[in-house]
């Protein structure tokens, strides 16, 4: 209620409330398109955005949503659950979180008959087909990315942007980096890492560390990009580009030479039936891979195959 009560001292009348539960940049992203198509179909004259995180808030302004406040994750978790017990339409709240609890039916349905974007489009927004989504490209700085490339000396349109960290998904490990580096290098290509502190380039590779509403321009004039999935992803959905996307699995245990997997994971669903943009039914501009055991055996083989068609 503290938290609640914060938030409404903010505002001079009781508006409602649009609550970004989690923190990372692709459910803003993706939820704040959603949103953004609701508002068309169902105009609000005042609302107010609740963002969890700075992150949520970067995405969320550029998306062009104004009078965006912030919440701590910890006050998030703790709204999450007072919205829950009191209810949404008491409190005048509208909670945009694509995931409730273990015993929520649609959550039963994740990968197996919905995909992210469903949970979006149907679960919160309740819509009875997707309506027009548009997914915006955010600013643009041409002379500041054009510096940054000279100044690790990155070739505009032959290099391969990797993207190796993803906070809900499990990470490749070091030795897989390094083979798709080596046969990169073998292409030709200059290589960079999108790595903010505390993470650290890829071996052989160049730290590139850039505002995210600069991504999409960014990845458009490497040329390339490499990544695991990640809201990294979402957020250069506009980008055209060369970009492929790895989907790790992890069904294999913990023995899997490519794979650092902690427990939780062992029993999760397949990311690439959950949040793969062929499974959403967006057009991305991407190459998606399952990384299971019988792909990594050739993942080289095929990386190299879709960069030199499209070189």
């Amino acid at each position: 209620y503290r938290v609640y009560r914060k938030l409404r001292k903010r505002y001079e009348f009781d508006i409602p409330l649009l609550y970004f539960n989690y923190t990372g940049s692709g459910d803003a992203y993706l939820g704040g398109s959603v949103l953004k198509a609701y508002l068309r179909d169902h105009p609000m004259e005042h609302f107010a955005v609740v963002a969890t995180g700075r992150v949520s808030k970067i995405i969320l302004e550029n998306l062009g949503y104004q009078n965006v406040s912030t919440i701590t994750v910890g006050e998030s978790d703790i709204l999450r659950q007072f919205v829950y017990k009191v209810g949404a339409d008491k409190l005048n709240i509208k909670l945009i979180i694509q995931l409730e609890n273990h015993l929520d039916l649609a959550v039963r349905l994740a990968a197996t008959r919905l995909s992210l974007l469903d949970m979006y489009v149907y679960r919160i927004f309740e819509y009875d087909s997707c309506p027009k989504i548009d997914f915006p490209r955010f600013s643009s700085d041409p002379e500041r990315i054009k510096d940054l490339f000279e100044k690790y000396h990155l070739r505009r349109g032959n290099t391969v942007v990797i993207s190796p960290y993803a906070n809900s998904e499990v990470n490749f490990s070091t030795s897989f980096w390094a083979n798709i580096i080596s046969l990169l290098k073998r292409m030709g290509f200059d290589i960079a890492t999108i790595c903010h502190a505390p993470e650290v380039p890829l071996k052989f590779t160049v730290p590139l560390d850039f505002p995210l509403p600069l991504a999409t321009e960014v990845l458009e004039y490497a040329g390339f990009f490499i990544g695991v999935r990640s809201g990294f992803c979402d957020v250069t959905i506009p980008a055209r580009c060369k970009k492929i996307i790895l989907y790790p699995e992890n069904i294999y245990g913990l023995n899997h030479p490519f794979y650092k997997i902690p427990l939780s994971h062992l029993n999760c669903h397949p990311i690439y039936e959950w949040a793969s943009f062929r499974a959403m039914g967006v057009d991305a501009g991407a190459t998606e891979i399952r990384c299971n055991y019988h792909y990594t055996k050739h993942l080289e083989e095929i990386i190299g195959k879709v960069l030199k068609e499209n070189s």
